[in-house]
């Protein structure tokens, strides 16, 4: 724990992933750090790599060269049980299409992480209860004290999206990351929603990394990477047959 608590949240060296396709793509990252504690925006067009990243980061792909280190802990060193649970206990995840379970009711997706990651369960629990938590995260992005039983299909786009901070919130995970959250969004509800999602993230003191092709959103972070900068993307066609 000591080690988790001192090092950087992303260490990135050397890194390779290729894709398994018959036009053989490879991802390439040098070296690359996030601190903890960091409001970071990577930035690049769709098609860039951005999703694949987050992937390597959170462990649901396997680099097949270099070291994708997380709070101290080299993910090439765990099994795929074992990052499945790293996962489920140190990050929190906002998906671009937030995937609710759309027939559970809003405080079932909420706490559904928790089911994974016993931690972050008591550290929720230590905190005031599951319920309640779920419904203080909730009440604090701005969604109403009711809504807790409804059906995520019933909700607007708006609360869909503010369900899934909520869920990606809960347990104060050390990492959240962010996939596109607001493309769906007008500039508005945009705005709302970043403010409501910052104050969240300063208080638990998580690290947060939210990838983007949208530039206006470059002025709310503390550091804004463009992709390009970082990764190389080649091809070789025909390789795979």
């Amino acid at each position: 724990m000591e080690a988790h608590a001192l090092a950087d949240a992303v260490n990135l060296r050397g890194v390779e992933y290729r894709w398994n396709t018959r036009n053989s793509f490879t991802l390439s990252i040098g070296a690359f750090q996030v601190p903890r504690g960091e409001r970071l925006l990577l930035l690049g067009p769709s098609g860039s790599g951005k999703s694949t990243l987050l992937s390597l980061l959170t462990g649901i792909a396997s680099v097949q060269a270099g070291s994708v280190e997380i709070l101290g802990q080299p993910l090439n060193e765990l099994h795929g049980s074992g990052r499945d649970r790293f996962r489920a206990e140190h990050f929190g995840i906002i998906f671009q299409m937030f995937n609710l379970l759309p027939y559970g009711a809003v405080i079932d997706n909420v706490l559904l992480p928790l089911n994974f990651a016993p931690a972050r369960r008591a550290r929720t629990v230590a905190a005031g209860g599951l319920e309640s938590e779920a419904r203080r995260l909730l009440t604090s992005l701005g969604l109403p004290g009711d809504i807790g039983r409804q059906k995520a299909a019933t909700l607007s786009v708006g609360q869909q999206q503010r369900v899934a901070a909520a869920r990606a919130l809960i347990g104060s995970p050390e990492i959240i990351v962010a996939d596109e959250p607001t493309s769906a969004l007008d500039d508005n509800r945009q705005q709302d929603f970043l403010d409501l999602l910052f104050d969240q993230v300063d208080a638990s003191g998580a690290t947060l990394i939210m990838v983007s092709h949208d530039r206006r959103l470059a002025q709310h972070f503390t550091r804004v990477v463009e992709f390009a900068d970082i990764l190389t993307v080649s091809k070789t066609e025909g390789s795979n047959r």
